[in-house]
């Protein structure tokens, strides 16, 4: 509630400080090396994922942990805080929610960490295919979920920062629609 309140109110360092201190207190250590561990965590992912491909993450189970499904929550919230602020905290955070689902299940927030680990892969590892099945993967949770939050916020990522590299414009409109339209809904 603290860290949403922070938000609100336009303290975001105040937010993602709140946000890696409950992190701590879960066990989930934000390394201070922001390069080093994103490093690891993506060298983490790669061995989680193995030889499956990204839309078999789908049918992972669902996260039984409470302490998974905050820490992927408070993840989730600030990689997006971070994105201006602190850009290789971001990339650090969005690696560790989906290192997280991959380990322990999906969560409620997954599919937000989805989308944002494909905009790590277009953004910083140019790595457009896979941003674009990371991104697809999101939008087929959160529409999996019936969650209208989360299609909002995993489709406007989509669109706003991976579908292009791999699609036309032309398909952003319907794409677009289907957010705004889940966006007044929740």
């Amino acid at each position: 509630a603290l860290l949403v309140q922070q938000t609100l109110t336009g303290r975001y360092q105040q937010a993602i400080a709140t946000g890696c201190q409950a992190l701590e207190r879960l066990g989930v250590h934000i390394p201070d090396d922001r390069g080093a561990g994103l490093a690891t965590e993506l060298d983490r992912g790669r061995t989680l994922l193995g030889d499956r491909p990204i839309g078999s993450l789908l049918t992972l189970h669902t996260a039984t942990s409470p302490e998974v499904s905050i820490a992927i929550r408070l993840l989730s919230r600030i990689s997006p805080l971070s994105y201006i602020a602190d850009p290789a905290l971001c990339r650090l955070t969005t690696a560790m929610t989906v290192n997280l689902a991959f380990a322990h299940g999906h969560t409620p927030d997954s599919p937000f960490g989805y989308a944002f680990f494909g905009l790590l892969h277009s953004s910083a590892l140019d790595s457009y295919q896979d941003a674009y099945e990371y991104g697809r993967l999101a939008m087929a949770l959160a529409d999996r979920n019936d969650d209208a939050s989360q299609i909002c916020k995993t489709t406007h990522a989509f669109c706003a920062f991976i579908n292009h590299w791999c699609r036309h414009l032309r398909e952003f409109d319907v794409i677009n629609r289907r957010g705004f339209q889940a966006g007044v809904q929740s």
